[in-house]
């Protein structure tokens, strides 16, 4: 593990003698950041982050803990083509995954946590965002190989239409969907319409590799108009029957359109059969075979003081409901405090755990002071689960910033089995520190 950290260090000192160098029509940018997690409880006991999906506190929380990231993007553009390179370093989750792994077997979790006590606990790994090659065939076709980015939707807290990423997370909007190993044609047809046609490579678990029938096919085209802009997109995968996939077939189109200086958006899709299962009365997780519908509605509008808001209301068509969340608490209380089978705990994905969303989210720069304040509310009208999100970021000089955010959780009325029911820790407070370049 030692060298894996030792190797990670060699890349990014030869990149940065390599970026120092001088290329020509090259674009550099990143950042450093440090980062402090705090996690606040009200009763300061020994067991104050087990709960329902966190028996034993198998997650190994902790109060504090520390993280050092850094990310790279690294463009050049020609005549003739383009490459982008970005690239994170980041702390590994390897060892708290291997204890959750084995948190069902007492002597197994020992045994590997006596292990993981002489070796290097604290390691990073090498992430790589975007690695993508642009071809400009000519000046209407582009073809593009490699790691890319196939972000498709024009909502904030949520992307329903994003069928070939991952699903953004509303509690983080700004971070973005992973990018996608792909090659992609696209044909520009000035400036009212573009059409692109992507083949997906995405190995599942880890596989070295994947047949024919796995390929992923991914198609989108777009309309721009003076005033709205429409997208319409499309993506196959073949998925055996009775196996759960986050890639199903899928269809649905989005709009935006400027109404007098207001942003309004929606987004609507329909997926052949849900991506998860779901928990019946009897302990048994079934997939939905049916036609899955989710949609998105939102505005955006910035005030003449600068303030920025945006409202959302995103239906989730593949969110439990009452009853399922129910069947899910009885489920994880069947297996006792000491056990959880594979993938019972993913099946609780805040902010895509109910059936009906509500997110709005204010932000207010103050140039005088170089701050910037910030405020997400996100409410679940059915579940009656409601998270607080306020930041703030302050820019000491041109290239440091500090943050301060905190995240909260709680449930409105007992009794619906909300996120705030289940997660752990129901508070959290982050401390960062950030050098861009």
């Amino acid at each position: 593990m030692r060298q894996i950290s030792i190797r990670l260090t060699f890349f990014v000192l030869f990149l940065a003698a390599f970026i120092e160098s001088g290329i020509p029509e090259t674009s550099v940018s990143g950042n450093t950041e440090f980062t402090a997690t705090i996690l606040p409880v009200t009763e300061y006991t020994g067991d104050r982050f087990s709960g329902v999906l966190n028996p034993g506190n198998m997650m190994d929380l902790h109060d504090i803990t520390l993280a050092v990231g850094f990310t790279a993007k690294i463009s050049e553009e020609n005549d003739y083509g383009a490459f982008d390179f970005w690239f994170s370093v980041e702390p590994l989750k390897i060892p708290n995954l291997l204890l959750s792994i084995t948190a069902g077997n007492p002597e197994e979790n020992s045994a590997l946590a006596e292990v993981l006590k002489y070796s290097d606990y604290n390691f990073s790994g090498l992430k790589i965002l975007k690695a993508s090659i642009n071809w400009y065939i000519t000046d209407s076709f582009t073809a593009t190989a490699g790691r890319q980015d196939l972000f498709s939707g024009y909502g904030y807290g949520w992307n329903p239409i994003g069928f070939a990423g991952t699903s953004k997370n509303p509690f983080n909007p700004k971070a973005g969907p992973a990018g996608v190993d792909a090659v992609t044609l696209e044909f520009n047809g000035g400036n009212t319409i573009t059409a692109r046609a992507s083949g997906i490579y995405r190995p599942e678990n880890y596989a070295a590799g994947i047949d024919y029938k796995d390929l992923q096919g991914f198609a989108e085209l777009i309309f721009s108009f003076p005033l709205i802009d429409i997208t319409i997109d499309g993506l196959y995968n073949y998925v055996p029957e009775g196996t759960v996939n986050s890639f199903v077939p899928s269809a649905g189109t989005g709009f935006m359109l400027d109404a007098g200086g207001i942003g309004i958006y929606g987004e609507g899709a329909l997926l052949d059969g849900s991506r998860i299962k779901y928990p019946d009365a009897n302990g048994k997780l079934t997939l939905k075979t049916t036609l899955q519908f989710n949609a998105l509605a939102g505005l955006q509008y910035t005030f003449p003081w600068n303030m920025n808001i945006i409202a959302e209301y995103y239906y989730n068509g593949e969110g439990f409901s009452l009853t399922e969340r129910q069947n899910y608490y009885n489920l994880i209380q069947a297996y006792g405090s000491s056990y959880l089978p594979a993938g019972t705990a993913s099946m609780m994905r805040p902010g895509y755990f109910s059936h009906h969303y509500i997110l709005i989210y204010l932000m207010q720069p103050i140039y005088s002071i170089n701050t910037n304040v910030s405020l997400s509310i996100l409410f679940s009208p059915d579940s009656w689960g409601l998270s607080i999100m306020p930041l703030f970021s302050f820019e000491a000089s041109g290239n440091i910033t500090i943050e301060g955010s905190y995240l909260g959780f709680t449930g409105v009325k007992d009794n619906y089995y909300s996120e705030a029911y289940f997660l752990p820790v129901k508070n959290m407070v982050q401390l960062k520190l950030k050098y861009s370049f």
